[in-house]
């Protein structure tokens, strides 16, 4: 990503894709257990997608929600729920039934969700989820996300066996993107 970011000229022509990369590089800092690298470049990447976008602009939403994970990782949830209550709700209803829609659902439920607002986040993911089985149908990825969103906000409310349901139905409609493990260690979890 370094040496993608030094050989992309520093033109406005390439100015997202910059972007992009220098996004792309907070999430490997961040996985890769470096916080405090993570969090600079989280911060300076939100400060340029909220001038770049304004704060409505999924990508800006994205990008703050790229932050407050890394704070909460480094233990800032306090500041993590600061910036998460900061953005604005996004209105799926002026794309009903679109990809749209149903990325601005999803969206929002990990902001309810983050929030602690687990009915309010609950609904949301189940309207997400109806979007993109009327859109993709059963075995796509963006289908498999919404019913691991659903388990993860059951997860967090301490409703394990509503987990297990999630996870079995990832299991019956192919989840598909790499959820399928993400939903066996929240099983694991559950069962130590």
């Amino acid at each position: 990503l370094e040496r993608a970011l030094r050989i992309l000229p520093d033109s406005p022509a390439v100015a997202d894709e910059r972007l992009l990369l220098r996004r792309l590089q907070a999430e490997l800092e961040q996985a890769q257990g470096r916080l405090d690298i993570a969090l600079r470049l989280w911060e300076s990447v939100d400060a340029e997608h909220q001038r770049r976008y304004g704060g409505r602009d999924l990508r800006s939403v994205e990008t703050r929600h790229g932050w407050a994970s890394a704070l909460r990782a480094a233990g800032e949830q306090p500041r993590a729920a600061l910036l998460l209550a900061q953005l604005p709700a996004l209105d799926a209803s002026r794309h009903p039934d679109t990809p749209d829609a149903a990325e601005l659902l999803y969206n929002q439920a990990r902001q309810k969700r983050d929030q602690g607002d687990y009915p309010a986040a609950e609904r949301l993911a189940q309207e997400s989820l109806r979007v993109n089985l009327k859109l993709y149908g059963e075995r796509h990825a963006y289908t498999a996300s919404a019913f691991n969103q659903l388990g993860t906000i059951a997860q967090a409310r301490g409703e394990e066996a509503r987990v297990l349901r999630s996870v079995d139905r990832d299991r019956r409609h192919g989840n598909a993107g790499g959820h399928l493990h993400d939903a066996e260690q929240r099983i694991h979890a559950v069962e130590s």
